[in-house]
């Protein structure tokens, strides 16, 4: 039978399987493929690859059952050989990481950059496709955040919040690096030069999660034919966790592709809070620059993503002492400022969760608003029901006023866009929407607020910080959580 020749957890081609069948039979080459190929149509014990289909019509051949962390990698493995790099990648990041959005497959898949999804996604959705005939890999569909594939024994009790707060905490990685580049003229802060607008700023679209800047910096700015100075395209991309080499040949790769599009060079910048030793060197042999974010800002940076991964991975009642220990080192450092906002969204995701709004729970939900879009820090809905939750958070330090422009945006752009998005995608009837600041609230924006009118089936509400503590504290499971809104607010 094919499955004697097959150790327990390997995984190989039928090219491979040929030339041992050859061995062990004593026949040629031909006889032996044909007889291979006669014999796993009928072998249920195995598992035979379709779409992820290799050259000259080979296929991967392993063993069904008890797929193990090495059974895994013997398939990404074989598939980097036959240059399915983004697709092996994706493998071995599943295995290590556990369960992973949509977005970071894009990253892992290597979509080019565009401003549309022309480009991406042909690419994204034929290697999505086949990713999922690999045995006991699972997809959730949900909203855009919560899409995901994960290994069946991961896909039980995951939380319904989790995969978006993960979205949310990798692009916080991406914006720190952002302003570490800015704060030293790597990156220009203006984009108003005649001549650049040829690739937007902020690329984010469902099949492409990076940011994109520009660099003025020497001999990275050139003359074009019509002599203009043009600037040297910049893409940013941030991991909330230890990278290795595959993220960096995700970011190789996509580069590669991308290049076709920007008609120049494009320099690739690759943000987390550390890198393992073969990560390092990768990104280094790959001339990308490498910035691991705790050898800048020290371990506060580690220990405030460490515990982002603590409130997605376990009960709410397990993390809040990480939260308050943790967040309590938030450091002074104006670049950092990010993180105390993720802190603040990730509380009111907890909150919303609590009580009762944790259907389509989500972290940072973009709504088209024009030719932009709108955010909504925390967005959750009843399961069964008809009513949703938005909350919009302002991580402000105690004393800083929340102004007029910000509640008009939310009550008049925010929350109209994510009433349009979400109406009835998800049957909703009525709506709670809150602005909340961990600072105080002005006069004027005060007044502002209470002149805004909203349509009937809106409840609207303004917390200031003593309200904003007062709703936490009384929240069954976040009660020791008042302590986070002090250390934000310092």
């Amino acid at each position: 039978m094919v499955i004697d020749l097959l150790e327990e957890d390997e995984v190989v081609s039928t090219s491979e399987l040929a030339s041992r069948v050859a061995a062990s039979r004593g026949i040629s080459r031909p006889a032996a493929r044909a007889w291979l190929f006669r014999n796993l149509k009928n072998d249920h014990a195995l598992w035979v690859s379709d779409g992820l289909r290799l050259s000259r019509n080979a296929r991967l051949v392993g063993r069904r059952n008890g797929q193990t962390s090495k059974w895994y990698q013997g398939v990404a493995d074989a598939l980097k050989k036959v240059g399915r790099h983004g697709i092996g990648r994706t493998i071995s990041y599943i295995d290590q990481h556990g369960p992973t959005n949509f977005g970071t497959l894009a990253r892992l898949l290597a979509a080019p950059i565009d401003t549309g999804v022309a480009l991406s996604k042909p690419i994204i959705e034929r290697e999505f496709s086949a990713l999922l005939e690999v045995p006991d890999l699972v997809v959730q569909f949900d909203d855009s955040p919560h899409q995901c594939v994960c290994k069946l024994e991961h896909s039980r009790g995951l939380r319904p919040h989790s995969l978006s707060l993960q979205s949310r905490a990798h692009d916080i990685v991406a914006l720190i690096a952002v302003r570490l580049l800015k704060s030293t003229s790597f990156l220009s802060y203006s984009y108003s030069h005649k001549g650049v607008d040829d690739y937007s700023n902020a690329v984010h679209n469902q099949y492409s999660y990076s940011q994109v800047e520009r660099s003025w910096v020497g001999p990275l700015a050139h003359r074009s034919k019509s002599d203009t100075l043009v600037p040297t395209p910049v893409v940013v991309d941030g991991y909330a966790h230890e990278v290795s080499e595959i993220e960096v040949s995700a970011l190789m790769e996509k580069l590669g592709r991308s290049s076709s599009g920007f008609k120049k060079p494009i320099v690739g910048v690759l943000a987390a809070p550390g890198f393992t030793p073969d990560g390092f060197n990768a990104a280094k042999n790959s001339r990308i620059i490498a910035i691991p974010l705790a050898h800048v800002f020290g371990q506060v940076v580690r220990e405030m993503l460490e515990l982002i991964e603590a409130v997605r991975a376990r009960p709410i009642d397990q993390a809040t002492e990480q939260l308050v220990q943790l967040f309590s080192f938030a450091g002074e450092s104006p670049l950092l400022v990010d993180l105390k906002s993720l802190a603040f969204e990730a509380l009111a995701g907890l909150y919303v969760a609590v009580q009762g709004y944790n259907s389509h729970l989500t972290i940072g939900l973009k709504a088209p608003f024009n030719q932009t879009y709108r955010e909504a820090d925390a967005f959750g809905v009843i399961p069964n029901g008809t009513q949703a939750y938005i909350v919009e958070c302002k991580a402000f330090g105690r004393n800083v006023e929340l102004e007029e422009g910000d509640v008009s945006k939310f009550f008049t752009e925010t929350v109209p866009a994510v009433i349009r998005n979400t109406k009835e995608k998800y049957n909703i009837d009525t709506y709670r929407a809150e602005l909340w600041t961990t600072g105080s609230v002005s006069a004027d924006a005060r007044a502002k607020f209470e002149s805004i009118r909203v349509k009937q089936y809106v409840s609207k509400d303004l917390l200031d910080h003593e309200r904003v503590m007062s709703q936490i504290s009384n929240a069954p499971g976040l009660r020791r959580l008042g302590d986070l809104i002090r250390t934000i607010s310092a």
